[in-house]
């Protein structure tokens, strides 16, 4: 018996798609389409399918190409958002499934592709090779039929040139070597930009977990000096930067996790408004740089409840402002350079400017990545362990006084000075002496920079600023401290303490002094938070945790830990005199309050020293 021709289920007919009937075909809906490609979208943690359509109405009026997601494709509402009013899939559920189904049957030979949708190492087949917006680089240099798109607008940039040899290679790493000179009253700007730039292809190998920050008034040149180690990447400029402050948090998230084994610069901090607008600014940053940190991403889902892969920052993630983000954790995520103007020598900046526009920056990144790709699987062994070296070096230099991660940034930083430093040798673009000064200038310059870094970050220590927002509420009669015994003004610095002197009241004869002055008395200000006896101060935590909130919520700000985490904090750095302990069912309870009596019923309160509180000297 003959095999039996399986019936047709769907024709286009008079330019529509239709199913067939015993009499005249019965359109579906008022246009013709196929399915030309179906695009696989790889962002290295998942990927997603995209089916690439073309049709036309049944007029012969051609309709654009368009790219939807294969998700999306069976609600078919696609075709209005895509096509508009003219293309019309006809009423009836049965119609709108009909004309998914006939999408589907009548298109053939359909091509198929991926994209990626990041840069970075990815390995084909055993064989390891960096992508970029114009295709990958690999051992041998440029390698074609690649497609890589790593997002819209600027993002479109990160583009490389093939890898040069020769004369055009020393003359590239020269340019960039140039860049540690950017500032000569500021070297470790030049020797910051240099390690973040070959630290952040490395990242596949050893992930970075910490971010840059170029901080300074306007017209300083910082997101110019930024714009140059971006420019060893792609074709950026000062005015041409992949990611802004003004973006949102979802959007600067999804351009750090494209930009995979690159540098990123999320530009110009700058809190501007109300107090509600300079707090949502200084949450998007703390957001995005704790994930940096953290090397997380916030989890989401998809349209049916389905998890996603967390979108974090897999490169080097570099910020400009004219401000500092708050949090002495978040800051001890960040090596800040700090730029005054002046710093950065004008001259040398438009020379490296013009460097940049001629493509050696990215002759240099070309050449260095056909350099790192054949021993990727070396790296992924051998950085890690080179860092803990830099780490246990930095620690015994004492970079982690002020901060555990001091220590490790400066390990990563000076990963990549190290491995630039290497490739310039094997390339034999400087002499022997050069390289040995150019490591030497670098290798001092990073030393300086991370003993800066104690500085910022107790800036910002939560105990020291609640300490000064107090000492500030005192000075501003927000609040007083009273005699433990006598529950007046303390005999010491009853002005620190917030009390203030008023004449006597007049009840007849005035008392005088011994000078025949009008005799004063004091008086206190504000509530009491505390009481003193010369040496120790009794803070009641409640009160006190009460007033610095209230007072810096003036200032337009929070104390971003809580009264508990406070406490905790001041117990740790060794501020507390004096501790208590509990004995419950589990065994005996530090408690970090003790119980005095101040004239009334026992009252918790934190014992500290007057001494080092009057004399500013918390840490």
């Amino acid at each position: 018996t003959p095999p039996k021709k399986n019936p047709i289920r769907y024709l286009v007919y008079e330019g529509k798609i239709c199913k067939p009937s015993a009499e005249l075909p019965k359109p579906l809906c008022n246009f013709s389409a196929w399915i030309m490609e179906e695009v696989l979208h790889d962002n290295g943690d998942e990927t997603e399918a995209f089916f690439v359509i073309d049709g036309k109405l049944a007029t012969g009026q051609a309709l654009p190409q368009v790219e939807i997601t294969a998700a999306s494709f069976a609600g078919m509402a696609w075709v209005t958002s895509k096509w508009g009013a003219a293309a019309n899939v006809y009423a009836g559920q049965a119609n709108k499934d009909g004309v998914r189904d006939a999408l589907q049957e009548l298109s053939h030979n359909i091509k198929r592709r991926t994209v990626y949708t990041h840069t970075g190492w990815r390995c084909f087949n055993g064989v390891w090779r960096y992508l970029h917006g114009g295709g990958a680089i690999g051992k041998n240099g440029n390698v074609e039929g690649i497609e890589v798109n790593p997002g819209q607008g600027h993002m479109g940039l990160y583009r490389l040139p093939p890898p040069p040899t020769g004369e055009d290679l020393t003359k590239a790493i020269k340019a960039s070597v140039g860049l540690l000179g950017i500032a000569p009253e500021k070297p470790e700007l030049g020797a910051f930009l240099l390690a973040a730039i070959f630290r952040a292809p490395t990242a596949e190998a050893a992930p970075i977990d910490h971010s840059g920050w170029l901080f300074g008034s306007t017209g300083n040149f910082k997101s110019e000096a930024a714009a140059l180690a971006l420019a060893h990447f792609g074709e950026f400029d000062g005015r041409h930067i992949p990611a802004n402050f003004t973006d949102s948090e979802g959007n600067i998230e999804r351009k750090t996790h494209a930009t995979k084994d690159a540098l990123i610069v999320v530009d110009d901090f700058k809190p501007l408004g109300g107090a509600n607008d300079v707090n949502k600014l200084h949450s998007k940053a703390d957001r995005i740089f704790r994930g940096v940190g953290n090397q997380a991403g916030r989890g989401t889902l998809t349209v049916n409840r389905k998890e996603r892969a967390a979108l974090h920052a897999r490169g080097f993630v570099l910020a400009t402002g004219e401000d500092l983000p708050r949090g002495q954790s978040l800051r001890a995520r960040l090596t800040v350079i700090d730029l005054a103007k002046g710093d950065i020598d004008r001259a040398k900046l438009t020379a490296l400017q013009q460097m940049a526009r001629d493509g050696l920056f990215r002759q240099t990144m070309a050449a260095y990545l056909q350099w790192l790709a054949p021993q990727m699987d070396l790296w992924k062994k051998g950085l890690p362990d080179m860092l803990r070296k830099n780490r246990d070096k930095a620690i015994s230099l004492g970079f982690a006084s002020a901060h555990s991660r001091t220590a490790s940034d400066y390990a990563s930083l000076r990963l990549g000075l190290t491995l630039f430093a290497e490739f310039i040798t094997e390339a034999g673009a400087l002499s022997p002496h050069e390289i040995r000064y150019f490591e030497e200038r670098g290798e001092k310059a990073l030393m300086t920079l991370a003993a800066r870094q104690a500085d910022n970050q107790g800036e910002e220590c939560e105990v020291r600023r609640f300490f000064a927002l107090i000492q500030s509420a005192l000075s501003a009669g927000r609040c007083h401290v009273s005699d433990r015994f006598n529950h007046g003004a303390p005999a010491n610095n009853p002005h620190f303490w917030g009390w203030r002197s008023i004449p006597m009241p007049n009840l007849g004869d005035v008392p005088k002094d011994e000078d025949g002055n009008q005799e004063q008395m004091r008086k206190p200000q504000g509530q009491r938070i505390g009481w003193s006896d010369g040496d120790t101060l009794f803070l009641e935590g409640e009160a006190a945790y009460a007033v610095a909130q209230s007072y810096t919520r003036e200032q337009g700000a929070t104390i971003e830990i809580s009264k508990h985490t406070l406490w905790k904090r001041v117990f740790e750095k060794g501020l507390l005199t004096e501790t208590s302990t509990e004995k419950t069912e589990h065994g005996t309870k530090r408690r970090l309050a003790i119980k005095r009596r101040f004239g009334g019923p026992l009252t918790p309160v934190y014992s500290l020293s007057t001494y080092v509180f009057e004399n500013d000297l918390i840490s």
